[in-house]
């Protein structure tokens, strides 16, 4: 990593490469300061903004680099698109990640085995105060009577 001569990760700059071949087949219309309405070989339209990096798409904001369309605008106005590829995929910033050292841990013979280990079903509280009854219920009263998540009462059972 440390011996490439570019500022973008290797991976993003393939995703570029092939970004750009894509933006061959959109036609960018400058319409005022950094706007482009692009339009794409299967007719659909997109608008792009360089100056706030959007694309109606989306596909710029959600993954930090340029989409086709964005390129096609970029080409038109003879900029390149690699300064317009989001921090987070720089060389810097790869290294910046990875600067702290990662410790090796033990093997797996050091680890215990959690299979011998017995599985216990969790200890059964007593709650405290006297343990409520049913109360008793008229014979005239109806009852009711729980079906899975359906209460029914007596009288609708009977029809």
């Amino acid at each position: 990593m440390r011996k490439q001569a570019s500022d973008i990760c290797p991976k993003i700059a393939k995703k570029l490469e092939k970004l750009k071949n894509e933006s061959a087949a959109c036609i960018p219309r400058f319409t005022g300061d950094e706007k482009f309405e692009v339009t794409h070989m299967y007719r659909s339209q997109f608008f792009v903004d360089l100056e706030i990096g959007s694309c109606s798409c989306r596909k710029w904001e959600l993954t930090g680099l340029s989409c086709s369309h964005a390129i096609s605008g970029l080409a038109w106005k003879g900029l390149e698109s690699e300064p317009y590829v989001s921090h987070y995929y720089s060389k810097t910033t790869y290294m910046q990640a990875y600067e702290p050292v990662i410790s090796p841990i033990d093997g797996l013979e050091v680890c215990r085995d959690p299979s011998t280990d017995a599985l216990l079903p969790p200890k059964k509280i007593e709650l405290s105060g006297r343990p409520k009854k049913p109360r008793r219920r008229e014979p005239d009263e109806v009852r009711s009577i729980i079906l899975g998540t359906i209460r029914l009462s007596e009288k609708e059972l009977k029809k």
